[in-house]
């Protein structure tokens, strides 16, 4: 195994003989893997061109050095104290969010504390018989045509109709909900013109989630921003900022992750189809099938930024303090010296350790509720439709990624339903 240790048996210096690895090529883009295989073997720990700081940041491949990254305490999670002047000021002007993803313990075990009282697994249970609803809604609009887009159809609509539900948007705003967070959280390019004229949505989400905010506390429901509201522990409670950032974080996870789980997901298993057919003849299967597409299609691409509040080894690779370490979770996840046969579905794997949702403190909020939409919509698109092929050719698909985006699903899944 990898270990971070101290630099006095550093080997190299990460940067010092390594080209610049380019995530950014089309090529790579729809195809990862290879290039991950490769990295894995020749260059666990490969310099990469920040997106965010415009240095050299480090990208890890090996599931090891990943995990390390994640769980070794001298990694910083600070992302906000450690970006460039410009950036932060264009964080600050986004306005108004305090999130918890960007902050060090004891902050974070502070904010996710209270979030958990919160967002808890039961009332992800207790959302079951209505995400069912709203699969079988879209099921039956699908089942009217021939063929259908899977992606645009059912696995876009679905998780957005879910959170929105849960966060207790009202109804004469879930529109403007709707159309919000698809630009704001589309991710078919990760360029900086895009992100740019992305920002006048983002600032309308925001001033919508004050309404939302402003409303929940004159008139409270039994729904998620309420209980964000209304959280205390021992006199300590969310600030609005701090409520902002969660509703945004859950957004992160709750929508984009389960979209491109479930899109990403029904392609790995109509490119195996026994595995199709095994889950079909034997629905019981959905948990450790869907912890299995969770590892093989990797939704979240890239773990969160950290940054070594010291010199530290990885593997035999010295990273200076300070530098941006970005832990590829996909890669991870087919680590040969881990998963056997990592490139084959197999919905019956276990163990299966994947770290689709990250690892460490800050695991991924929304990891019960993107498990639930999962295994919910698979097992009724499947149920539905047994005889679904593929209606393109799979070198005509297209993904949207972006350069060194964190996500990574389909634009789109077209189908013949049978």
């Amino acid at each position: 195994m990898n270990t971070v240790a101290t630099n006095s048996a550093a080997t190299n210096t990460v940067g010092m003989k390594q080209a610049i690895t380019d995530l950014s090529q089309p090529a790579i883009q729809q195809n990862p893997w290879p290039t991950y295989a490769t990295l894995r073997k020749n260059s666990p720990v490969s310099p990469l061109k920040s997106e965010f700081t415009r240095k050299t940041a480090v990208i890890v491949t090996r599931y090891d050095d990943v995990m390390m990254v994640y769980k070794d305490s001298r990694f910083s999670n600070d992302m906000a104290g450690n970006m460039p002047f410009p950036v932060r000021w264009l964080m600050k002007r986004i306005g108004s969010l305090d999130i918890m993803m960007l902050k060090d313990d004891p902050e974070h075990r502070r904010l996710r504390g209270l979030v958990d009282k919160a967002f808890t697994p039961k009332m992800v249970e207790a959302m079951g018989p209505r995400i069912e609803r709203i699969a079988q809604d879209l099921l039956d609009a699908m089942a009217k045509k021939d063929s259908a887009d899977l992606v645009e159809d059912f696995a876009k609509p679905l998780p957005i109709t879910v959170i929105s539900e849960m966060l207790g948007v009202p109804p004469e705003e879930c529109y403007e909900f709707n159309q919000l967070t698809n630009s704001s959280f589309d991710t078919s390019t990760a360029s900086g013109l895009r992100r740019i004229t992305a920002m006048p949505n983002m600032w309308k989400m925001i001033r919508l989630f004050k309404r939302l905010i402003r409303l929940r506390r004159e008139n409270p429901d039994d729904r998620l921003v309420t209980a964000l509201i209304n959280i205390y522990d021992q006199g300590d409670q969310l600030s609005d900022r701090e409520i902002l950032g969660m509703i945004f974080l859950l957004l992160f996870a709750g929508h984009e992750t389960s979209v491109n789980l479930i899109g990403s997901g029904m392609l790995a298993l109509l490119e195996q189809p026994d595995q199709f057919a095994k889950l079909r003849d034997n629905p019981d299967l959905i948990e450790p099938a869907v912890e299995e597409l969770l590892r093989f299609s990797s939704p979240v691409v890239y773990g969160a930024s950290r940054f070594p509040t010291e010199d530290l080894m990885i593997g035999d690779t010295l990273v200076p303090k300070g530098t941006e370490v970005i832990g590829v979770l996909s890669s991870a996840n087919r680590d040969e010296t881990v998963f056997e046969n990592p490139e084959q579905i197999d919905i019956t794997r276990s163990p299966n350790k994947h770290i689709a949702f990250g690892v460490g403190i800050h695991f991924c909020l929304g990891v019960w509720l993107a498990r639930s939409e999962g295994k919910i919509a698979i097992n009724a698109l499947i149920k539905r439709f047994p005889n679904m092929q593929l209606a393109v050719p799979r070198d005509k698909l297209r993904w949207k990624v972006g350069g060194t985006n964190a996500l990574r699903g389909l634009q789109s899944l077209p189908v013949r339903l049978g």
